[in-house]
């Protein structure tokens, strides 16, 4: 049988904000490493954005035939306008959410900023009936951001999923081989659960491969972006999101009722060097 909360997940990656909570101001703060460029929002305590550094990752996105303009940083997070960023965290209606991963209305809810500094800021704050703690920590010399999702107060049990939307331009088709090598993003969502690796077709609005989930993430052809667990847990949920060409991956997280919880999790966003990959194992590569 499926998690409490499991079946709950549905299309939609966003909610509408409590009231008491949505004239909050937006807060950035943005962190640097050698390989990276990342802005996190107090909306959602989630990533906003990520660019990756170097000449290597820079694209000229109108094409080798058109006259060059200004190449631009490959960014690994793309969400339509209102939408939950990367990494947004939902709780399932057990605990205090909406009906639907998809209605929950903590998704852009602000978080206050309980720590920041050079290396890493936290967020805290309450969603439904739990407070919920996240603190990115920046990893020099990687393609990664460090994740500790922690969960307290539940008083029953339920499900708490991190999310990776993606959005694909529904009117720009994908090039082909007469397209003059223009540079078109498009992002999938995709999983490890039970033993398998799940790219979500797109046919259904709603897929949830059986067994745990090694890790979760949108595939960006040359790239990835994958949450990755100390080791297999929860589960895994892929779907449509509200508006056209949304796209979300879901970890779904059990949660226990009176059980305090804290989950680390890797998150690479990177090229796809199997160099990189293969030291994740789990078929990542």
């Amino acid at each position: 049988a499926p998690p409490p909360g499991a079946a709950a997940a549905a299309p939609g990656a966003t909610g509408t904000q409590p009231a008491e909570l949505s004239t909050a101001a937006e807060e950035l703060v943005t962190l640097e490493t050698p390989q990276y460029v990342a802005t996190f929002s107090s909306y959602g305590g989630a990533l906003k954005s990520l660019t990756l550094k170097g000449e290597k990752y820079k694209q000229d996105p109108r094409g080798e035939k058109a006259e060059k303009g200004p190449a631009v940083p490959v960014t690994l997070v793309k969400v339509s306008d209102g939408e939950a960023y990367a990494l947004a965290t939902s709780v399932s209606a057990e605990l205090g959410g909406g009906a639907t991963l998809g209605s929950d209305p903590y998704l852009r809810a602000p978080l206050r900023i309980a720590h920041k500094d050079s290396n890493g800021v936290t967020f805290e704050g309450k969603q439904g009936a739990v407070v919920i703690s996240k603190k990115y920590t920046v990893n020099s010399g990687t393609y990664e951001v460090l994740l500790e999702v922690g969960v307290k107060g539940a008083t029953a049990n339920g499900i708490v999923a991190v999310v990776f939307p993606g959005h694909n331009d529904p009117k720009q088709k994908e090039p082909g081989m007469l397209s003059g090598g223009e540079v078109v993003q498009r992002f999938r969502p995709i999983c490890h659960a039970g033993g398998k690796i799940h790219r979500f077709s797109g046919d259904e609005k709603l897929e949830q491969p059986a067994g745990t989930a090694s890790w979760v993430g949108m595939d960006e052809h040359y790239f990835v972006a994958a949450m990755v667990p100390p080791s297999p847990m929860g589960g895994c949920v892929l779907f449509q999101g509200n508006k056209p060409g949304d796209l979300v991956a879901g970890l779904t997280i059990p949660v226990e009722q009176d059980k305090a919880l804290a989950v680390p999790l890797r998150i690479f966003l990177g090229p796809k060097q199997l160099d990189l990959l293969r030291g994740y194992g789990r078929d990542l590569d």
